[in-house]
């Protein structure tokens, strides 16, 4: 079971850990493929532990979606929103994955991609 840390994100890489186990503390979200194939990458994971963090995360979620849709105006409010409640490292390098993973494994048009390249530059 991963050890429990109070307010910030935490990154475990190659643990294992049952569903159960991650619920009582928050979230556990595991890093995406960067490419077909990749399960190396996917061992990564970070844990959220307070409720600004979880909400900041879905921020991330549906911008991502948005930007796939080629709604950037609102994809941009919502990532805009994310930064506002978390800008921990862990959680930079969750969102900058989460995005890379998408512009190499989804079809967009070439704004999205744009937008995602400029969201993870801001993230460095």
């Amino acid at each position: 079971m991963l050890p429990k840390q109070e307010n910030t994100s935490e990154s475990h890489r190659g643990d294992r850990v049952s569903i159960a186990s991650a619920q009582p503390s928050g979230w556990l979200s595991g890093f995406l493929p960067l490419r077909a194939g990749d399960l190396e990458t996917i061992k990564d994971c970070v844990r959220f532990s307070t409720p600004e963090q979880m909400e900041a995360f879905a921020h991330l979620e549906v911008g991502v979606d948005l930007a796939l849709l080629g709604d950037l105006e609102a994809a941009t409010a919502e990532f805009d929103a994310a930064l506002k409640l978390e800008q921990g490292l862990d959680y930079r390098r969750l969102v900058q994955n989460r995005m890379q993973s998408v512009a190499n494994l989804v079809k967009m048009p070439e704004s999205s991609q744009a937008w995602l390249v400029d969201r993870r530059k801001m993230l460095e």
